[in-house]
């Protein structure tokens, strides 16, 4: 339970980073999509049996997008009655589907959240999660045309989003998609406005900001942490990286900065990191090599580049190589 609260904290401190880092991050690349209708989510079995469900793709629209095979994040979870609980699993859902704007139409963009539903739950609770879906966009273009929703003021923003969201989410959504993010959005502008408080002594500063931390609860106070050693450990990294630092100096830095057994676990990473940077650029020298000796069909060529994908990396390694190569992502070679 602590693991799964934690989670789904780090997820909530990630968006208000973003948050507060644009202004107008729920309105990117929204505005040109037209808001399908609020729908009232209560739905017979009658409403089922009579066909009245949501368009479901026989294809996955995905098929020719830059996450054409990779798996739907979050998740639906139902109540006893069966019906769609409106949580961050939800939300993350939405969001993955919302990734698509630019490459599909918002009808195809449905039709795709629609048919990864369908996999996972009832016709109805698909209904269900659609009207909610509908609820969502009609939020994210109310943030699209709403001046103090994009405003450079904190408070000013997160008013108008919290007002936002009410309207058009309702209570219970609202605060199942934004309830830990606008917990530390308010926590930041508390920080702020202490800390921009000229009125203060460095030790009543420091006891009001310690108060502030420990009003949050404890996962999202363990995530927060966890996202303002992220970015430290960042810094260092790139600073390590300008240096051209060896491994011993990464450790040695890392474990004064973050403790042995993290610098320990980074290491791995670094590992795995090198592994894969080497097993890609591998691939990509191979397949350049069968490029220019093969003369045959594009459909050749192309079962050609999937025998030498599996030849190098697992299942998931090779849906990742695929995407890259579809978004012409995969470096050159050398």
């Amino acid at each position: 339970m602590r693991r799964a609260a934690s989670c789904t904290a780090a997820a909530a401190v990630a968006a208000v980073v973003l948050w507060t880092v644009t202004p107008d991050r729920e309105a990117t690349g929204r505005g040109a999509a037209s808001p399908a209708p609020v729908a009232d989510t209560r739905h017979t079995a009658d409403d089922v049996a009579a066909g009245a469900v949501v368009q479901v793709a026989s294809a996955d629209p995905r098929a020719e997008t830059s996450l054409r095979g990779a798996s739907w994040d979050g998740a639906v979870r139902l109540d006893g009655d069966g019906r769609v609980i409106p949580d961050l699993g939800l939300r993350r859902r939405f969001d993955h589907a919302l990734a698509l704007t630019g490459e599909l139409t918002l009808p195809l963009i449905r039709e795709a959240l629609a048919g990864s539903l369908a996999g996972e739950v009832e016709p109805r609770a698909v209904i269900d999660a659609m009207a909610l879906f509908d609820r969502y966009i009609a939020y994210l273009t109310a943030v699209d045309g709403d001046a103090d929703a994009r405003a450079a003021d904190p408070n000013r923003r997160l008013m108008a989003l919290i007002r936002l969201r009410r309207e058009h989410l309702g209570e219970a959504m609202a605060a199942g998609f934004f309830a830990d993010e606008e917990r530390l959005a308010r926590h930041g502008i508390e920080r702020r406005q202490i800390t921009a408080d000229v009125a203060l002594d460095e030790g009543e500063r420091r006891r009001r900001l310690e108060a502030v931390d420990a009003s949050l609860p404890s996962a999202l106070r363990e995530a927060r942490a966890d996202a303002l050693a992220a970015g430290d450990l960042a810094a260092l990294d790139s600073e390590m990286q300008r240096r051209d630092a060896d491994a011993a100096s990464r450790h040695r830095e890392r474990a004064a900065r973050f403790g042995e057994a993290a610098a320990q676990r980074l290491a791995l990473l670094d590992a795995q990191r090198a592994d894969w940077d080497a097993r890609v650029a591998a691939y990509v020298r191979e397949r350049e090599r069968l490029r220019l000796d093969m003369r045959q069909a594009d459909a050749t060529q192309q079962a050609a580049f999937a025998q030498l994908r599996a030849r190098h990396f697992d299942e998931a390694g090779q849906r990742r190589i695929a995407s890259l190569e579809a978004a012409g992502a995969l470096p050159r070679s050398r």
